[in-house]
């Protein structure tokens, strides 16, 4: 791919935060990265893969400021994208809501000791169909390279147009 290439990306201060315990991959002494920390290309994705409308909801009127009930799931999206790329409390509490909702993913994924590992760990789940867990379990794993956040977020943009096939033909029959 000849693109742009995705980094890590650094909110102002974001070396000074405190990461808990739940958030050290056993045995490294790495913590994960956190959403603000990912750069702000993948929060759409992080957020439209694996979190609700009703999720979104709560957190986007907590931090936004708006009636979500009088917006389209589209404008909650990108409000809630916003909020993440912003930093600060409401990217916490995103990242805090998706660790909770994908924690049994986050520890199948810690164990794995470098790319390799996470990469077949990937492989398996990509297979099956069930990414939203172990897509924001990859992509917030300490060894996870700019490159393969990259070559992940390519597969699950790539089931976008594997979903929209099977639609296509089922339309056709």
């Amino acid at each position: 791919m000849h693109g742009q290439r995705f980094h890590r990306a650094r909110t102002p201060g974001a070396e000074n935060m405190k990461h808990s315990a739940s958030e050290q991959v056993s045995g490294s002494g790495a913590p994960r990265v956190r959403l603000a920390e990912l750069d702000p290309h993948i929060h759409c994705s992080v957020i439209g893969t694996c979190l609700g409308s009703a999720e979104l909801r709560d957190i986007v009127a907590r931090f936004a400021g708006f009636d979500v009930h009088k917006v389209s799931d589209f404008e909650l999206h990108h409000a809630a994208v916003q909020i993440a790329a912003e930093g600060g409390r409401g990217a916490e509490v995103l990242h805090d809501v998706l660790d909770h909702r994908y924690d049994e993913e986050i520890r199948r994924f810690e164990r794995a000791c470098d790319e390799s590992e996470l990469c077949q760990l990937w492989s398996a789940v990509h297979r099956s169909g069930e990414t939203a867990g172990a897509y924001w379990a990859l992509m917030t794993h300490p060894r996870a390279t700019c490159e393969l956040r990259q070559r992940i977020l390519g597969d699950l943009h790539g089931l976008t147009y594997v979903a929209t096939d099977s639609s296509q033909a089922l339309d056709a029959d």
